[in-house]
């Protein structure tokens, strides 16, 4: 491992830059695909709209951060211990404010970690001791220390930054004197149950020798990079790992957001809403990352003539997350539907809520982020409102000219189809036993006849006229009742004989 070049300002610019490198890396999540990440190739396309997206997309997220400074006398002796202090502020500086860092010294012993905001860990830089004088490298317990914080830690990224110049040099009687001792294998444990194991990286500044750090990180985290501050090309490969880094964050977090998009509902669904009068409506952004525009806003499921009077824009920006709430106008002030007669009618509709949803950075997703797209959803999402409100009516005399013509139809239908009863014509004559014949003039739809001497006994013929069709010959239904009988009934048409009761029944019509 080369040694820093000795000029204490050159070294610092150096590491100053690597410090800054490296917490915006940790910020975006960085995730090595093996032991030791490799260099990655240029991000192509590389531009001003490239950075623009990446901040608008990764702004919202976090990192948590141990930093290891070792304080042995030879960080003293080589002049590393100073120009770490030196650079530190510039490391801090180049956190967010979500980010969260502590800084643990560590030779013998190791101090706690506490987790602070950037502008508090500032401050305890002036905690640090002025100069490195232990006789120590306990890298083990700084670990064990680190792992303790970051288990308390609240975002879903870590980095572990170790500083050192040292080899193992743990005192005799620690649990981390070799790195075949048990304590390292629990530290592994530990770093597994971390909150943020899934996305928990380490990373290696080795001063001077160095000859264990790397082994270190390698024992301890699945995940580790090796930063050389006195490498001439570390500038650019730290630039392209941070954007080919920041740049898969991004899908992944256009990909989270795939098919969310604007989410509508109403603040007084409690009540139902009338109309005219004002109508709150909110649109509320699903999206976790990617901001989204409403364009073409519109209400539908309103009758004909009911329209919007004022309080509903063309477009709406929304930051992921963000609410917008406005009073829409709705006004009546025309002629809604025909009727009978003029006039007010109550009526009830469903108000929903038209529109097209896109991002604005849809455009720079697919041309910055190759093989993925800004997929939304394409409309607005939510419920509809029932909507009381009253419609004018008018009177339509085309309306009255249907409705006679349907009458006049109706008329000329039954005129065709329905049956006729008519005015019965014709005798009924009735024969009995005995010869006596007796005839029966027929009057109205039903009429009743004695048969008393025509048959033995008493009873009666109940003579009804049936419906007939046009075209059709008119006929009667005969209901014969003779006391202490059944009640018989036969059908007699015109010039026919039935016999029914022991009488013989002849329809006689002036036709036959």
């Amino acid at each position: 491992m080369a040694r820093l070049p000795r000029h204490t300002g050159f070294a610092c610019a150096r590491l100053r830059r690597s410090a800054r490198a490296l917490a915006v890396a940790l910020a975006a999540g960085v995730l090595l695909a093996g032991p030791q990440a490799a260099a990655n190739p240029a991000a192509p396309g590389r531009s001003d709209g490239l950075d623009a997206l990446l901040d608008d997309l990764t702004a919202r997220q976090g990192a948590d951060y141990a930093v290891l400074i070792d304080t042995s006398s030879s960080m003293e002796t080589g002049r590393y211990y100073p120009q770490v202090r030196t650079v530190l502020p510039a490391f801090l500086d180049a956190l967010s404010d979500l980010d969260r860092v502590c800084l643990v010294p560590f030779g013998y012993g190791a101090g706690n970690c506490e987790l602070v905001p950037p502008e508090q860990a500032r401050k305890d830089l002036q905690d640090l001791p002025e100069h490195a004088d232990g006789g120590a490298s306990n890298l083990g317990l700084a670990f064990d220390s680190a792992f303790d914080g970051l288990r308390r830690g609240r975002n879903a990224t870590a980095g572990v930054l170790l500083l050192s110049d040292a080899v193992l040099n743990a005192p005799p009687d620690s649990a981390y004197r070799k790195l075949s001792s048990t304590g390292w294998s629990t530290l592994r444990k530990k770093a597994a149950a971390l909150p943020a194991a899934a996305n928990l990286t380490g990373y290696g500044v080795p001063f001077g020798s160095g000859g264990h750090v790397e082994q270190v990180l390698r024992t301890v985290l699945p995940r580790y990079q090796m930063l050389d501050p006195s490498h001439d090309d570390l500038r650019s490969r730290l630039a392209e790992a941070h954007d080919d880094t920041r740049i898969r964050q991004a899908r992944q977090a256009v990909t989270a957001d795939r098919d969310k998009g604007v989410l509508v509902s109403w603040p007084d669904s409690t009540r139902r809403a009338s109309a005219p009068g004002p109508v709150r409506m909110r649109l509320t952004a699903t999206t976790a990352s990617l901001p989204v525009r409403v364009s073409g806003l519109a209400l539908g499921g309103l009758p004909a003539g009911v329209h919007v009077t004022s309080g509903l824009p063309a477009r709406i920006d929304l930051r992921p997350g963000q609410q917008h709430t406005f009073t829409v106008t709705l006004s009546t002030d025309r002629q809604q539907r025909s009727g009978l007669r003029p006039g007010t009618r109550r009526t009830v509709w469903r108000l929903s809520v038209r529109g097209n949803v896109t991002s604005p950075l849809a455009a720079d997703v697919h041309t910055y982020l190759a093989g993925t797209d800004a997929a939304l959803a394409g409309h607005p999402d939510g419920p509809d409102l029932a909507m009381a409100g009253s419609v004018r009516t008018h009177a339509s005399p085309w309306l009255w000219a249907l409705i006679a013509l349907a009458v006049l139809l109706l008329i000329a239908l039954g005129v065709r189809y329905l049956p006729r009863f008519g005015r019965p014509t014709g005798t009924l004559v009735a024969e009995g036993v005995d010869g006596t014949v007796v005839p029966f003039r027929l009057g109205g739809r039903t009429s009743v006849h004695r048969v008393d001497g025509l048959v033995e006994g008493s009873g009666t013929v109940e003579v009804i006229r049936l419906p007939v069709q046009r075209g059709q010959e008119p006929a009667l239904r005969l209901r014969c009742r003779i006391d202490g009988r059944e009640a018989r009934e036969a059908v007699c048409r015109p010039g026919r004989t039935e016999l029914l009761c022991g009488i013989e029944f002849r329809y006689d019509t002036p036709r036959t």
